[in-house]
């Protein structure tokens, strides 16, 4: 089995002081290019991810500082749930992306979180030949999209 080495999962932390959350943080700045925050919704925004898997990766993230599902009113939940039908709609039409994948890791690290204290819902936009040998023997893995770039080509298809 191989283990790969993300340091940099823990920068969300480290430029904040401990107790930050540095989601709640970018919501009360209200510079949304700055800090990647695509769409404001009523509960929730849809942000692009500062460390993402794959060109396009979006968070949705309630407002509600909370890691526990169950802790979200019917309203949150619903409005995570219509945020990512729209965030899969516009990937597959602004982004030409041939697959999604979606998730929520919940808990502690084991769970894979970075940020387990505020929940979040992963839409990683998937490519045909995204994935590659480089992954396996230079423990790299390629995305070709300038993080600016992709945001404003986002930011405008979430804007009609």
């Amino acid at each position: 089995m191989s283990i790969l080495y993300i340091p940099w999962r823990k920068n969300y932390k480290r430029k904040l002081p401990t107790e930050a959350c540095p989601f709640c943080v970018a919501f009360l700045a209200h510079n949304d290019r700055e800090n990647l925050v695509i769409k404001r919704f009523k509960t929730c925004a849809l942000v692009l991810c500062l460390h993402p898997y794959n060109a396009g990766h979006l968070l949705i993230i309630p407002y509600k500082h909370t890691g526990i599902f169950a802790d979200l009113s019917p309203e949150e939940r619903h409005e995570i749930i219509d945020i990512m039908n729209q965030a899969i709609m516009v990937l597959y039409t602004a982004l030409g992306c041939q697959g999604i994948n979606t998730g929520i890791n919940l808990g502690d690290g084991c769970a894979g979180g970075s940020i387990p204290e505020h929940l979040h819902v992963h839409v990683v936009p998937r490519f045909k030949g995204d994935t590659n040998f480089l992954p396996i023997v230079a423990s790299s893995r390629l995305i070709t999209r300038d993080l600016m770039d992709l945001y404003d080509t986002l930011f405008k298809a979430f804007q009609s």
